[in-house]
C-alpha cells in the first residue's frame, strides 16, 4: 500500500503515533473518581489507545 501526503507529496511511510481515544479518558476519569490506584491502566491498554498517522516529511495529520 503506497501512501502519499496531498500537503508536500511525500510517498515515505507515514509516522504512526498512540494518542489516548475519548473512551480511554472516559475510562480514566470514572477509575479515578472510585478507584484511585487503577486510574493508571488506560494508559497502558492498547484498547483506549488509537493510532494517528503523520506524514514523515510534514508532519501533517493524515486521515
Amino acid at each position: 500500500m503506497t501512501f502519499q501526503c496531498v500537503h508536500c507529496g511525500t510517498v515515505n511511510p507515514p509516522h504512526v503515533k498512540k494518542r489516548m481515544s475519548g473512551a480511554g479518558w472516559a475510562l480514566f476519569i470514572v477509575l479515578l473518581l472510585f478507584c484511585i490506584p487503577l486510574c493508571w491502566l488506560p494508559f497502558v491498554l492498547d484498547g483506549c489507545q488509537e493510532n494517528e498517522y503523520l506524514c514523515s516529511g510534514c508532519g501533517i495529520k493524515l486521515g
